[in-house]
């Protein structure tokens, strides 16, 4: 079928172009009977106005931009639904842009924000020295980054405080014993990775003289922060000298494939490695999982995402400005303290 337009309501009323626009959007002088006849004959025939036409005529078009690097990640997944839950219930529709880590795919996605077919966008783990974004702070297009900063960007950001995540993680397993520790990370690509390893490698130098030595485990870009990126490091962890007790992992899925991998190995988790996860994606508390993690207020983030980005939209002004959420840990099964007492690198 095709959409019934104005011209379609004018012709079955018998009126003018002008007289139903005005009679449908409430502007100019329509005589009441001849305004309920339209809204009558326009609602029988099923009219909906056209939000691109709308959007044309007062220069918004109620739609908001989600750039992501990868829908198929748990943790974004989780917080695209947060934004669009939000957003929706604001009034504003959401178009979702999945780069899939592919910076031309990237690049097309944003010359389609810049260009203005959506109101404002949210930028949420995008690559933290990508130039496509330097554009959009150029023309003074409204977007907020989530999750990850830009190195070049100055523009409102939203993330977790990752450098407490890794003190709350590394606290704990102190706490209970641990001194070989390894951390379990990708490439170096964003600001979220720098935040992490310098807090673990800034923390366990905190703790030598207590006997705590650490390691850094790197998997490869392309199994980055995924169970076969887990899979992967267990090969590395079971070569480390000395073995640690204890292993964060700088995501779920990569602290999931630890977990699975250093089990197939005939290691034991948590009574000969216990290991840390990071997001607390819903797998992670699933009963055969049970992974203890360091939480992200993933709904408050998406919240205040739109919150900020709509007060932008609005024409708000101001400096650019800085949130970080607290983390919260999340104890499950995959932690303990070291088995036999094995506290110290000696």
């Amino acid at each position: 079928m095709n959409r019934v337009t104005l011209k379609d309501v004018a012709e079955a009323c018998g009126v003018a172009f002008s007289t139903v626009s005005n009679a449908l959007s409430g502007k100019g002088y329509v005589k009441e009977e001849t305004r309920r006849r339209i809204l009558e004959q326009a609602e029988e025939m099923g009219y909906r106005p056209s939000l691109l036409a709308r959007g044309l005529r007062i220069a918004e078009t109620r739609t908001l931009g989600l750039l992501l690097t990868d829908i198929a990640n748990p943790f974004a997944g989780e917080m695209a639904k947060s934004i669009e839950t939000t957003a929706f219930a604001s009034g504003y529709n959401v178009l979702l842009c999945n780069t899939n880590r592919e910076p031309a795919r990237a690049r097309a996605y944003l010359d389609v924000l810049r260009d203005k077919s959506v109101d404002g966008a949210i930028i949420m783990f995008v690559g933290s020295d990508d130039d496509s974004v330097l554009d959009l702070g150029t023309a003074g297009f409204p977007f907020v980054l989530l999750g990850r900063r830009h190195s070049k960007v100055q523009a409102d950001y939203l993330g977790m405080d990752n450098r407490l995540g890794v003190r709350m993680a590394m606290d704990s397993l102190y706490a209970l014993g641990h001194r070989l520790t390894a951390l379990v990370d990708g490439p170096v690509t964003s600001s979220i990775d720098i935040e992490r390893r310098e807090a673990f490698q800034s923390l366990a130098q905190a703790h030598e003289a207590d006997g705590m030595r650490a390691s850094v485990v790197e998997v490869g870009a392309s199994a980055d922060c995924s169970i076969e990126g887990g899979l992967e490091a267990v090969h590395h962890i079971v070569r480390l000298a000395p073995k640690p007790t204890a292993v964060i992992a700088t995501s779920d899925p990569l602290a999931i494939g630890v977990v699975e991998g250093l089990r197939a190995s005939g290691i034991r988790v948590p009574e000969d490695i216990s290991v840390i996860g990071f997001d607390d994606i819903p797998m992670a508390a699933l009963p055969s999982i049970q992974l203890t993690t360091i939480r992200q207020p993933r709904d408050e983030m998406g919240k205040a995402a739109v919150a900020l980005l709509l007060e932008r939209i609005a024409g708000g002004k101001g400096e650019a400005r800085t949130l970080l959420f607290p983390p919260t840990l999340i104890i499950r099964k995959t932690a303990a303290p070291p088995h036999h007492g094995c506290t110290s690198a000696g």
